[in-house]
């Protein structure tokens, strides 16, 4: 069936040469439906034939057909959950209105910055290597980060808040003394990131075991990292109980795990 679908847009890319936006809070209009009904999830979006250039945040609404309803599929599947929820295809062009607030202006004037220092290809490179971001990326890229065996390298982790603190903080500890000050400016500064980036598990674990790794020098004690790994599980299990069934969770603490339990040992 024909919907009038409406929806944010959160990340976009390619899918075997296709081009496609994900959306959430979307909602259906017409088809069969008596009123506006509201769809659970994520919805995958095939597009065709568009050139606007759609940025995360913005919001979208066209006319689009079902090419599987969520009921059928993922009524019975919890783990699915959180995860695209229906594919639909756009049968005519997006009606796209910009994004406003905080996050979208500064994630919009960051993309302007490397547009200016770099070519568009570059630029829409680095910014979803720094962001998480690949709506912006060409999918030809994309394809050869996947075949490469590089695709990691594209998305936000605990590395990029390593990179974060080493020279935020550098540049910290000449300007702040008390341990305490730079200790919380710093955290602010990695939360704020995590917000650009829409906080994934890896990232808020990250900041977390960061957190109670300075907690724990400034107090003089001696950092446990398998604690600080637990605690990091358990406030990312508090904040969305669904996470247990992301793959990106759970590769990222399995191989922080490993690392703690069984290369730092040796």
């Amino acid at each position: 069936d024909t919907y009038l679908i409406s929806g944010k847009v959160i990340k976009g890319g390619t899918l075997n040469e296709q081009q496609y936006i994900t959306l959430e809070d979307v909602t259906l209009e017409g088809g069969t439906l008596e009123k506006k009904t509201q769809i659970p999830g994520q919805v995958k979006v095939k597009v065709f034939n568009d050139s606007n250039t759609i940025y995360s945040g913005d919001k979208v609404s066209f006319v689009g057909r079902y090419e599987y309803v969520y009921k059928e599929y993922f009524e019975n599947r919890p783990i699915n959950a959180g995860n695209s929820t229906a594919e639909v295809c756009v049968k005519e062009n997006l009606n796209i209105v910009r994004g406003s607030g905080i996050k979208y202006n500064v994630l919009k004037w960051s993309k302007k910055q490397l547009d200016g220092a770099m070519n568009q290809k570059e630029a829409s490179l680095a910014y979803s290597m720094l962001f998480g971001d690949k709506t912006l990326l060409d999918g030809k890229v994309k394809d050869n980060f996947s075949e490469t065996g590089l695709a990691h390298v594209l998305a936000v982790s605990g590395l990029h808040v390593g990179f974060i603190s080493l020279l935020v903080g550098f540049i910290l500890k000449r300007i702040i003394k008390n341990k305490w000050v730079y200790s919380s400016v710093l955290v602010t500064i990695l939360i704020g990131y995590a917000y650009l980036c829409g906080f994934s598990a890896s990232i808020v674990r990250a900041i977390i075991m960061s957190a109670m790794l300075m907690i724990a020098q400034n107090l003089g004690d001696q950092y446990d990292g398998l604690n600080a790994l637990g605690f990091a599980g358990l406030v990312n299990f508090i904040i969305n109980p669904l996470c247990v069934f992301n793959v990106g969770f759970l590769l990222s603490f399995i191989v922080v795990l490993s690392i703690l339990g069984f290369a730092l040992p040796i």
